[in-house]
């Protein structure tokens, strides 16, 4: 059982949590590389801009399985 309930949020305020809750780990100034911080920023403009497709976990977790047979 999760912690916290957010079932009764639609799917884009759930996209906007999380962009808060990243947000407020980068103030706390996660460890990352140069390299590192220009990928998430990077794949953030792609995410923002739609220029991303989307993937159920389920989904992911199917493409990973074939991948490693």
């Amino acid at each position: 059982m999760p912690v916290l309930d957010f079932s009764h949020l639609t799917p884009q305020q759930r996209l906007q949590l999380i962009g808060e809750l990243w947000e407020s780990l980068e103030k706390d100034r996660l460890s990352l590389t140069d390299a590192q911080a220009a990928e998430l920023e990077h794949r953030m403009e792609l995410a923002e801009s739609g220029q991303t497709d989307w993937f159920t976990w389920d989904e992911l977790e199917a493409d990973l399985e074939r991948r490693t047979r």
